[in-house]
């Protein structure tokens, strides 16, 4: 029963957090506090009051995609997972012929064989296909021709996989006001099993150089004690406002002290964590002191999120 009620007031709260993060801030009004109704204090019963920052609203593909386009991990932001094109039917659906096959060629051995488990959704802006393999090779396709534009390999090593290698997807992130030959000014984020945020350049494939650390982000720090396949993503960050969101996927039933299941949201331009999310520590809000950890053993959030 406590357990339950963990559980029950993490999703509620997480709920709340993310339709604070999320809102729109057009036509906000400020109170007689001076702050704007985004910036505005949540009271969660008699918890204590939590301020919510807040963020470029640029718009993005993923908010509104082009009829033929699949933007995001479920279409569009709010995971519809509804595509208004309508030429297919089921009066002609048996019609339909193979235009190409693609293979990753991303197979397992030794260590992986019996783990890969590929559950990837390609994301489509434009005339490019993203996607990424079982292990986190990111990959970019003509989406007429299936001819392989680029690919970025990680190098995952097999011990971080955890239950199985599994990749559901990338997020792609247009930079507000870049210019068209700027490097990254579109690029592809996504977790990888070893516990990374990794963005590339869109056009290139190219690790961001100004995205955390040479195009990668650390997931690990403030988890604490290290151990490959305890703590891996195995979903695409949510695009928030210009922040990334992400939980992570923590391994059941190996020891009560284990990873926390903290959300952290990060600039998905320079890599920067924004802001942290520790159900047993609520008011911690970044990382924790040095020597200390994001609090071991709290529910884990490692499926897509929804805006």
């Amino acid at each position: 029963m406590f357990t339950s009620l963990r559980v029950l007031a993490y999703v509620v709260s997480l709920s709340l957090a993310t339709h604070a993060v999320a809102q729109n801030t057009e036509g906000e009004s400020e109170g007689s506090d001076g702050l704007t109704s985004s910036e505005a204090q949540i009271n969660v019963g008699d918890s204590q009051a939590v301020q919510t920052p807040t963020f470029s609203a640029a718009p993005q593909p993923s908010d509104d995609p082009a009829p033929g386009d699949w933007a995001a991990w479920g279409r569009e932001s709010g995971a519809s997972r509804h595509s208004p094109l309508d030429e297919i039917t089921p009066d002609n659906v048996s019609q339909l012929e193979v235009a190409w096959i693609y293979r990753t060629g991303d197979m397992p051995e030794e260590e992986g064989e019996g783990k890969y488990a590929p559950e990837t959704t390609p994301l489509k802006v434009g005339d490019n296909l993203y996607l990424c393999s079982a292990m986190n090779v990111m990959i970019s396709l003509d989406a007429r021709t299936g001819e392989e534009q680029w690919r970025h390999d990680p190098q995952v090593d097999p011990g971080a996989i955890p239950y199985s290698a599994s990749c559901r997807g990338v997020a792609y992130y247009e930079v507000p006001d870049a210019a068209d030959d700027q490097a990254c000014a579109a690029r592809i984020i996504e977790g990888t099993l070893d516990a990374r945020l990794i963005a590339v350049d869109a056009q290139t494939g190219e690790l961001c150089q100004q995205f955390g650390d040479g195009g990668t982000v650390d997931l690990w720090a403030g988890i604490g004690e290290k151990v490959p396949g305890w703590y891996s993503v195995t979903s695409p960050p949510v695009v928030v406002q210009g922040v990334l969101v992400t939980g992570a996927q923590v391994k059941d039933g190996q020891a009560e002290d284990a990873p926390s299941g903290v959300i952290r949201g990060y600039d998905a331009v320079t890599g920067e964590l924004e802001w942290a999310w520790d159900m047993g520590n609520p008011n911690l809000d970044g990382l924790p002191p040095e020597g200390e950890t994001y609090t071991r053993g709290t529910p884990n959030m490692y499926h897509c999120f929804l805006r």
